[in-house]
């Protein structure tokens, strides 16, 4: 599969992931805040342990997309903005830096041919 398309399906599922994360903000009977403290307040939940396996997920990310980013010359500015972006907005964030990887990475390929 070609970078292009490989960046257009990403962009595809990054459009979908930020159209349920507004729905579900939209639709929510409680603020997503009040519904985390919830689950925060019951331990034993499956939801919780689903919840600290993503975000342990995502700090395992932000560790290698620091050390990446690192890798490939960008500002510190760039590294600070997806880490919080991850953070708060798990896939959304995650799916932005891979999509800006991709297309820095093309941009590169195409200035060498």
């Amino acid at each position: 599969m070609n970078a292009s398309k490989q960046i257009t399906g990403l962009v595809g599922l990054l459009i979908a992931f930020i159209l349920l994360t507004v729905y579900i903000a939209l639709t929510s009977v409680a603020p997503i805040w009040v519904e985390a403290a919830q689950m925060l307040g019951n331990v034993s939940s499956l939801q919780f342990h689903v919840m600290v396996d993503i975000y342990v997920l995502v700090l395992l990310f932000c560790v290698w997309m620091i050390k990446d980013s690192r890798q490939q010359g960008y500002s510190i500015q760039i590294q600070i903005m997806f880490v919080l972006l991850s953070v708060t907005l798990i896939s959304i964030g995650v799916m932005s830096y891979l999509i800006y990887r991709a297309r820095s990475q093309r941009n590169i390929l195409d200035s060498l041919t």
